[in-house]
């Protein structure tokens, strides 16, 4: 028999890869292989941004504002007007503290899904993996800039802002505070945003996958939120390009901390994010709304 005869003989004879080893299985690309739709992964960016934006002004600030008795006055991509006329100073205070823990809240829900239960869809996967670490990312520095910022001497107001008007003696609740803060963003950057991305990287090009699922959306998330945030005017837009841009770059951390090879207790398959329609359409709608909302609903 010739050496090619046998060769052909071994491979018809070698077991299927679903009769190997199910271990074995698990450290070979899966055959939905290949590179990600970036054009998918770009969609994602304005919807977790919108999402993030709701979630901090709508669903924190105005909705514990309106709900202890305060006047819905208007709303914006990075700003919620409430008259807190009749309000009790721990009313507002708790409407101060529901903007970043609403980001918190939803980004730990989201993330925590993503950890007991990842989405068989890659596209939805993604979606849900960034803008869970987005809403940590902005929750998180949100609390610990304007603990470190915030001049309630020159500003009569701001995000946590009212709870540092002892900066030069501060109480250990507010250094806790500002502790923590920074905890979070470095450990979602550096821990929790990695690890979660693991089935998005892949076997091979890791780092590259990485820099992709990160960065794409990123860059799509701030351009969209702060070209909104421009019909209102360059210091909305400002202002938007620092809270959301700068707020969440510790998403850049992906790629640096993404490993070289999987993860040796790695049991989970590669996802690859393919063309999604409904992402797609769903970031159009984001768009459209970032856009009404950079003009301002109310009286903003």
């Amino acid at each position: 028999m010739s050496p090619a005869s046998l060769l052909t003989l071994q491979i018809l004879s070698a077991p299927s890869l679903q009769q190997q080893d199910p271990a074995l299985r698990e450290t070979v690309p899966s055959e939905a292989g290949g590179a990600h739709d970036v054009l998918t992964l770009a969609a994602a960016g304005p919807i977790a941004f919108l999402t993030t934006s709701l979630a901090h002004e709508a669903a924190g600030h105005g909705l514990f504002c309106a709900a202890q008795g305060g006047s819905f006055q208007g709303l914006h991509l990075t700003q919620m007007d409430c008259d807190p006329t009749g309000l009790t100073d721990g009313q507002i205070d708790a409407a101060v503290w529901a903007g970043p823990g609403a980001n918190l809240l939803l980004g730990t829900t989201l993330t925590t899904s993503m950890w007991l239960n990842p989405p068989e869809s890659p596209a939805l996967a993604h979606l849900i993996w960034f803008t869970g670490s987005i809403n940590l990312l902005v929750g998180s520095s949100n609390v610990w800039t304007n603990m470190l910022t915030y001049d309630p001497e020159k500003e009569p107001s701001g995000d946590i802002g009212i709870f540092v008007s002892h900066r030069d003696n501060p109480d250990p609740w507010r250094i806790g505070l500002l502790a923590g803060g920074v905890a979070v963003s470095l450990g979602t950057g550096l821990w929790i945003a990695p690890r979660l991305a693991e089935p998005l990287l892949g076997e091979t090009e890791r780092k590259k996958r990485a820099m992709a699922v990160a960065w794409i959306p990123f860059a799509t998330g701030v351009a969209a939120i702060t070209a909104g945030s421009l019909i209102d005017g360059p210091e909305a837009a400002g202002h938007a390009a620092i809270a959301y841009g700068l707020g969440s770059m510790y998403i850049g951390y992906v790629p640096l901390m993404a490993p070289k090879d999987p993860r040796e207790d790695r049991t989970v398959k590669e996802l690859v994010v393919k063309r999604g329609v409904p992402t797609l359409v769903a970031a159009g709608a984001s768009l459209v709304a970032m856009g009404v909302l950079g003009a301002g609903v109310g009286t903003l």
